[in-house]
């Protein structure tokens, strides 16, 4: 089976961009809280994916000590970033789950 996958495009968050659950969101059949769980473990695995990616990368390739440094601060748990970073991470989450969508014909 082949699926087309539409490119995925950088978002720049703002502060005014944080979105709860909405009415009317496909929350996949799940409660609104159950969803915005989904969500958050879903948001916390990619910031855990990227950390170990950072990570890597600063220590393996030649990157500047001013790169590193601004990496450094978001090598934290995921409930210790502030609600824009962990929402930067939710965007990435529901990209994964417009795919989980795709397989699941919704």
């Amino acid at each position: 089976m082949t699926v087309s996958h539409p490119p995925l495009v950088a978002h720049p968050l703002g502060p005014e961009d944080i979105p709860d659950v909405k009415p009317g969101e496909d929350t996949m059949g799940l409660s609104d809280d159950d969803y915005s769980c989904m969500l958050d473990d879903l948001a916390e695995l990619e910031h855990i994916q990227w950390m170990t990616w950072s990570m890597t990368v600063a220590k393996e390739e030649p990157i500047s000590a001013d790169r590193i440094a601004r990496w450094k601060r978001f090598w934290v748990e995921y409930d210790e970033l502030g609600l824009l970073d962990q929402e930067r991470d939710r965007y990435y989450a529901r990209e994964v789950l417009k795919v989980v969508r795709r397989y699941l014909g919704q």
